[in-house]
């Protein structure tokens, strides 16, 4: 019986170098500006919540563009603002570009859509090798209601 149990896990143990498994990591990027966090009915000060992920998680940074950091006063992709984003993530190349396009009527795609275009191929045009998203694109479903 002690000969068995020997002879199982050798052969166990010779398997097992030969199963080959896959695996990918990804890294995860965190734009959270809260200030304040609340555990166990206590209130936290935070100076800054992503370098504490940073820190102790490895998280990286992104780089949100709200619409007055990309646009003109009549809302369409301003060359020079999108520039400078470009500019600042080739200097910043572990930032993630989120751009925060929130215009047009979000269950009609066609309001929306030419400006995202616009804007990424604007930024493209400037820097191809960032990382760049936008941050809420459609469909926006967050009250439930069914589209058409």
């Amino acid at each position: 019986m002690l000969i068995n149990r020997y002879h199982s896990f050798s052969f166990f143990v010779l398997i097992l170098p030969v199963v080959k498994c896959y695996a990918s990591d990804f890294k995860i990027y965190t734009f959270i500006p809260w200030k304040q966090v609340e555990s166990h009915g206590h209130v936290f000060e935070l100076s800054n919540l992503d370098k504490y992920l940073a820190t102790n998680y490895g998280t990286l940074p992104t780089k949100v563009v709200y619409p007055k950091q990309m646009f003109t006063q009549n809302n369409l992709p301003d060359y020079n603002k999108i520039k400078n984003i470009a500019d600042f993530a080739i200097l910043n190349p572990e930032y993630l570009v989120s751009f925060d396009i929130e215009i047009g009527d979000k269950n009609q795609p066609s309001t929306i859509l030419p400006t995202v275009n616009k804007t990424l191929d604007i930024f493209h045009t400037y820097n191809q090798s960032s990382l760049v998203g936008v941050y809420g694109i459609l469909p926006q479903n967050t009250s439930g209601v069914k589209f058409n």
